[in-house]
């Protein structure tokens, strides 16, 4: 009766027996309990976190139109991965127009931004008003010294870094290599964008798993999960000192040049066609996608608010997590304004030379003809 268990598991790649469902022709098993945990916390992640923080389950609103708030949080985090594809491919798609291009990221990413911003602003009014701590808002003390490891070597870092990029921004066009903006990825480091970008897009699952994996694992496991410093310290090291460099990657697959309007192609790799191209078209998907769950969780729970990393003694650089809140959705908005327009300067700069150009040939035209002598 084994031998035959152990045949029908390695022929099939999913097979379920009695409390267990077998993955990969048996190679690793998971109690079915455990995985039903896995697809419910996933389906309502990462609505669920504004949900519960703003008590929306008392709103007139829900109330009548919702009987339970994982009916609302499923519907709301549908939209996460349905949105794009209406975008990208009933608009973007059909007429590749830069302010169209503009207006509907901008308002897919404002549609995620808005509620963490209302997050942000009702924990402050709760701690004005009442002297009571909203949840989410504990933070211990920094330490008075700053010891060399690990873990203060990467924020420090990340501060650094945060400092160069930002100071990036502010530069003119021309500073990097000389040239007109774009592809700066791979001037600096030999690497085509799009490798990156892709890099990115795995870090914000990586980022979001990790957090769904913690209200689903139970005993001993979630032990080894919690106590598992250095994996935390890679979640942390994406979702905080990489914050601003993650999320101005992910910008960058949509924004476009438009210079010329029949053939717009992407600022930083030229040789894709924006929204032609089936890599671009797949690029501008994702971004869309891995923006919305990673700005929806980095701004209402930074990992320097995670008890997994605020436990680590090895870390001395805390922060008030409200600040940090307010500080990652100041940088997210900077970053998408800057990234958005990025190619608006150019369009400006071309669009007044040429009139400038056609108004000194019309004036110069003029002049000639005011030097014939008048016939008679």
């Amino acid at each position: 009766m084994g031998e035959e268990f152990e045949v029908k598991v390695k022929k099939k790649f999913v097979y379920f027996h009695g409390d267990h469902l077998f993955l990969f022709h048996g190679s690793r098993k998971i109690k079915i309990d455990t995985f039903r945990r896995l697809i419910r916390v996933a389906m309502t992640y990462p609505f669920v976190l504004i949900f519960g923080i703003l008590d929306l389950q008392d709103t007139a609103f829900f109330k009548r139109h919702f009987k339970s708030w994982y009916v609302f949080c499923c519907l709301a985090n549908l939209t996460i991965y349905i949105l794009p594809f209406i975008i990208v491919e009933m608009f973007l798609k059909q007429k590749p127009v830069q302010y169209l291009t503009t207006i509907l990221t901008g308002g897919y990413i404002a549609l995620y931004l808005m509620p963490v911003c209302m997050v942000v602003f009702y924990k402050i009014k709760k701690l004005r008003e009442t002297n009571v701590v909203v949840d989410g808002t504990f933070h211990y003390l920094p330490k008075y010294t700053l010891r060399f490891t690990c873990p203060n070597v990467c924020n420090v870092y990340g501060l650094v870094m945060e400092f160069f990029i930002l100071a990036t921004y502010c530069m003119p066009a021309e500073v990097l290599g000389g040239k007109k903006k774009g592809e700066t990825v791979e001037r600096l480091t030999g690497i085509p964008y799009e490798y990156v970008f892709w890099v990115m897009v795995i870090a914000c699952f990586l980022n979001a798993g990790a957090f769904v994996l913690h209200p689903v694992l139970r005993g001993r496991y979630k032990y080894r999960y919690q106590e598992n410093h250095a994996f935390w310290q890679v979640i942390h090291f994406i979702n905080g000192p990489l914050y601003i460099t993650v999320v101005t990657f992910l910008f960058q697959a949509l924004s476009c040049d438009f210079v010329d309007p029949d053939k717009p192609v992407l600022i930083e790799q030229r040789v894709l066609a924006c929204f032609e191209d089936e890599r671009h078209l797949k690029m501008s998907i994702a971004a869309m996608i891995a923006l919305a769950l990673y700005l929806t969780q980095s701004t209402l729970v930074p990992t320097l608010t995670y008890k997994e990393t605020m436990f680590n003694k090895q870390l001395d650089v805390l922060y008030v997590p409200v600040y940090v809140q307010g500080h990652w959705i100041l940088k997210a908005i900077y970053a998408s304004v800057y990234v958005t327009f990025y190619g608006y300067n150019e369009l400006t700069r071309g669009e007044i030379g040429r009139k400038a150009k056609e108004g000194w040939s019309e004036g110069r035209l003029e002049r000639s003809y005011s030097n014939v002598p008048p016939t008679a």
